[in-house]
Formats: structure tokens, C-alpha cells, sequence
């Protein structure tokens, strides 16, 4: 296994390019070919170009989709183990997570950094040798690269707390990549200065019907999506909500044409999660079946299995609509629980039908499911974020925001739940702590499957919520021994366990690591 310091130093010894590559499609899902001598390099704007479409393409890779996934869900009460789980993911969903873990690896995505880190060192230089490079299309790659890199950098702080924090590139191989971690919330801080400047040169647009680049490049709205959450998770209130209105405002001012806007329920499904690059979508990963498939999600959820369960499945008690139960976040009336989970499960797994499952039929009491044959993107950012950040926000700031909170709330569970009448109701929800439940709980019902509860809840923590609404949410998923189920609830009212342990491997490799605290005494133990 590739330690850090080896992945960095390999990445730019041989950068991968191709000058020849003007779709749209190969340029978001092909890596170029060919090795290359750096000294023969950087000297054209298309060499600019053709990296960050690589810093596009290596945050692709099986190994980060995967770990989006699992990082930001596997531990929470969306999923459970399906038929096939291998070790190092049972583990993690049984809360017996170790050094050793192969999703404790986090190289994947500082092969990212890295390629974002040479666009931003080098790409300067090529102004000054390229006539027809001009500065403002530099300060465009410039943007986003820095906010590729912020991306990654956030999700390793979500699932990490404490990382190396690295800014500059591996050109030679002698630069020294054997960093001490730098606490989390001074990266996130930095990440911050970085997508402001990031928002200054920005695309908003890559050509009104280059609906792949739109959806699937940063552009001013998605670098506004992604600070928002940035903002939330440092509990810096205001700044999200003011970002989530800058969103707004600048939507609304677009032609109606290339507006984002909710679709209607009967819609929804097909044309977010099958067809993809929607009019809801803000940002999301492009696939294609000609290219690259999206086989981390085939995996996972089970596509690539012929519709039987994938790795991960739902809890039993996902689809309990019996009046009163608490069991499932959905009533009866939601249709994100039949379009979000397969029903009838074989040997009592509940499968997975997001992204992997065609939009189902209903006739009567009678739904059908199919696998679809194509494959999908992968979503970080829609319109539905915008707004349920903002209502999260807008609570934590008091009292006097909760009809507005309510509003926010009532656009995705209204249009989710079509058939009622009369929407969620100021009365069930009149105090900040009635509605932070309500909050966390239709983003739980909105975003199921999508990589986000497992941070929704360690947020929920880290904002002062008492540990236990984590367990107590978690823990309805397991079905284990008393014995185990009593070690597993114990293990996460530890705050320091939500997080990931660093990979033995890199602490043996390099001694300015230290590990995270619940992990330590393991670590000690291996080194002696």
C-alpha cells in the first residue's frame, strides 16, 4: 500500500496527457495519455487545460467515489451490511474500525491535491511563454483548481478531523511530503480565503448548452454551494445563510430557461438520479458508459450485480410505514422511499435504488423495480442542498427565523409528498430544537445514499448536540448480540472515534504523524 509521501512523488513523474482532447465528455472522464519530460511541458495554455481536466478525472477514481460514500455514510443509520460485505467495510459498519483499514487510506485524494497544486504553481508561468494564454483564463484554471482542492481537503477533514495539509507539488521527487498534521479547523479556514478568490474568477457558465461542463466543472454557483457548507460545518451561521441567498439571488436572475428549480415528484427520480445533470443539479461527477463507469457505486449499491444487493443496503426498518412507527424516516406518502429503497428484499436485505435502479412503476399495490443499463454521475451539490442548508443555518441563528425555516423545509418535503394537502405545520415545530430535528431529519430523507448523514450527525455533535442523539439514531440500525451492540454504542460516544484513524501505513512512514486520540494505544501496540 502507497503511503502518502510515495503517492505524491509518483503522481508528476509521469503527468498524463493528451493535447488532442476537445469533447466534453473525454476531457471530464479520460485521463490523458502519454508520458511526458517536464522541462518539455507547460510551455501552452492547452497544457493547463489538459491537467485540470485531470484534477477532474483522478477525483473519478473508483477509490475516491468509494470513500465520499463510505466516509460520509457508511456509519450512520442509512446503511447496514449487504451479502457480500468484505471485511474492512464491516468492519467499519460494526464500529470496529483499525489502523489497518483500507478506507483509512486517504491517498486517492492527495493524488488530487496534487494535480491541483502543479495547475496552481505552474499554470502562472505559461502566461509568460503562451501570447494566447491570457491572464483571465490562467485565473479561470486557477479557480478550479483551488476549489477541487478545497473539496478534497474538506472531505478529509470531515472524516479525519486533523490532516497534512499540503499547497505546493511534487515536481522532482525531493520536495519533503513527511508533514505533521495541521488541525482542521485552520485548514478549513484557509480553504475558505481560497474559494473567495476562487469566486472572483470563476466561470459561471461554460456555454449555455455545454450541459456537462455546467454541471460538472466548479463554476461561481457551485464554489457558492460548496462554501455554504464549508460555513455550516464550522458553525459560522450567517456567512452560510449569506451564501446560500447569494445562490438564490443569482439564481433568480438567470433567464428562466437556465434556472435551477425543483422538478415535480413524478419526475424527480428519472431525471436527478437516471438521466442526471438536471435542471436541480449544481454540481456532480461525470460518468459515461463509453469511458468511465461509475463501478464504486455499481459496488456499493448493486448495480453491477444484476439487482441483487451490493455491498451496502438499508435497514430492515427503512420501509416500516406502520402509523406512529419511528422506525423509517418516511410516511407512507413520501415517494423518496420507494424511489430511494427497493422494497421485498431477498433474504431480508433491503436493497438500494439510488442511482443504481431505473425510476419505479407503480400499478395499484404493485411496484416494480429494474437495474439500469447505463451508469450514473455522482451528485456533491443540488438545488435541495441550497435550501436545507439554509434552513439549518437560519435555526442555529434563533427563534425568530423559524417560519422561514419551516418554508425551506416544506420545498423538498412538499414535493416529495404530493398527495398531502396541507404542509408541515409552525405548531409541530416551535422552538430551535423542535425544528433542528425536523431539519436533520428531511435532509436524512432527502439525501439518503448520497454520502452526507454520517456528517450530518458528527456536525450535529460538534455543534454541541449531546452524543448521545448520535448513538441513539445509529444504534436502531443494529441487530447484533447484546454484547457487541453494547461495544459498538460505547465505541461511538466517544467523540474522538467518529473520526478516521491515519492509515498505519503512513504513520510508520513518517514520524511527524501522530495518530488520531480513540486509535493511539492500537497504534502503540503494532509499532512494538
Amino acid at each position: 500500500m502507497k503511503t502518502i509521501v510515495q503517492k505524491i512523488k509518483i503522481v508528476f513523474l509521469s503527468v498524463l496527457l493528451s493535447l488532442g482532447m476537445n469533447s466534453c465528455q473525454d476531457w471530464l472522464t479520460v485521463f490523458p495519455e502519454g508520458e511526458l519530460i517536464l522541462e518539455d511541458f507547460w510551455k501552452e495554455g492547452s497544457h493547463v487545460e489538459s491537467v485540470v481536466g485531470s484534477c477532474y478525472r483522478s477525483l473519478i477514481e473508483p477509490t475516491c467515489i468509494e470513500r465520499m460514500i463510505v466516509w460520509g455514510e457508511a456509519r450512520s443509520d442509512n446503511m447496514v451490511a449487504g451479502p457480500d460485505t468484505k471485511k474492512d467495510l464491516s468492519d467499519i459498519l460494526d464500529v470496529n474500525i483499525v489502523t489497518t483499514n483500507s478506507y483509512a487510506d486517504w491517498s486517492s485524494f492527495y493524488t488530487v491535491i496534487n494535480y491541483c497544486n502543479t495547475v496552481l504553481f505552474y499554470a502562472p508561468g505559461v502566461v509568460k511563454i503562451d501570447n494566447t494564454y491570457t491572464r483571465n483564463q490562467m485565473n479561470t484554471h486557477r479557480a478550479e483548481a483551488l476549489s477541487i482542492r478545497a473539496l478534497c481537503y474538506f472531505y478529509l477533514v470531515r472524516a479525519f478531523r486533523d490532516v497534512p495539509y499540503v499547497t505546493h507539488p511534487s515536481v522532482d521527487g525531493a520536495e519533503d511530503f513527511t508533514l505533521p498534521k495541521t488541525e482542521g479547523h485552520l485548514i478549513l479556514d484557509s480553504l475558505i480565503q481560497d474559494l473567495k478568490e476562487a469566486k472572483m474568477y470563476a466561470q459561471s457558465m461554460y456555454g449555455a448548452t455545454n450541459i456537462r461542463h455546467n454541471k460538472g466543472r466548479f463554476t461561481k454557483q457551485s464554489i457558492r454551494a460548496l462554501l455554504a457548507d464549508i460555513y455550516l460545518w464550522q458553525g459560522r451561521y450567517q456567512e452560510c445563510v449569506n451564501e446560500c441567498q447569494e445562490f438564490l439571488r443569482e439564481n433568480a436572475a438567470l433567464p428562466v430557461a437556465n434556472q435551477l428549480r425543483l422538478l415535480n415528484a413524478d419526475f424527480m427520480y428519472s431525471e436527478v438520479f437516471t438521466r442526471g445533470n438536471s435542471t436541480e443539479s449544481i454540481l456532480e461527477l461525470q460518468f459515461s458508459d463509453d469511458a468511465v463507469r461509475n463501478t464504486a457505486v455499481d459496488n456499493l449499491y448493486g448495480g453491477a450485480m444484476g439487482g441483487s444487493a451490493g455491498s451496502l443496503t438499508a435497514p430492515l426498518t427503512s420501509m416500516d410505514y406502520t402509523p406512529g412507527s419511528m422506525s423509517s424516516p418516511y410516511r407512507a406518502t413520501d415517494v423518496r422511499g420507494i424511489n430511494f429503497i427497493r422494497g421485498g428484499g431477498a433474504n431480508g436485505y433491503l436493497f438500494i435504488n439510488k442511482y443504481v435502479g431505473n425510476a419505479p412503476v407503480q400499478q395499484g399495490n404493485i411496484i416494480s423495480y429494474g437495474i439500469r443499463g447505463s451508469t450514473s454521475n455522482f451528485i456533491l451539490y443540488r438545488l435541495s442542498d441550497i435550501y436545507l442548508m439554509q434552513a439549518e443555518a437560519l435555526n442555529e441563528l434563533g427563534e425568530e427565523n423559524l417560519e422561514q425555516v419551516l418554508s425551506l423545509v416544506n420545498q423538498t418535503y412538499m414535493r416529495s409528498n404530493p398527495s398531502l394537502s396541507d404542509s408541515l405545520s409552525i405548531i409541530n415545530y416551535n422552538d430551535v430544537e423542535s425544528m433542528r430535528e425536523l431539519v436533520l431529519l428531511e435532509r436524512q430523507r432527502e439525501f439518503m445514499f448520497e454520502g452526507k448523514r454520517w456528517f450530518d450527525l458528527v456536525r450535529m455533535v460538534n455543534k454541541g448536540e449531546p452524543i448521545f442523539k448520535l448513538t441513539n439514531k445509529v444504534s436502531q440500525k443494529f441487530s447484533m448480540e447484546a454484547g457487541a451492540f453494547i461495544l459498538a454504542v460505547s465505541k461511538m460516544s466517544k467523540i474522538d472515534a467518529l473520526y478516521f484513524p491515519i492509515l498505519q501505513d503512513e504513520i510508520l512512514a513518517n514520524d511527524k504523524l501522530v495518530q488520531n486520540p480513540f486509535y493511539q494505544l492500537e497504534e502503540t501496540s503494532a509499532k512494538n
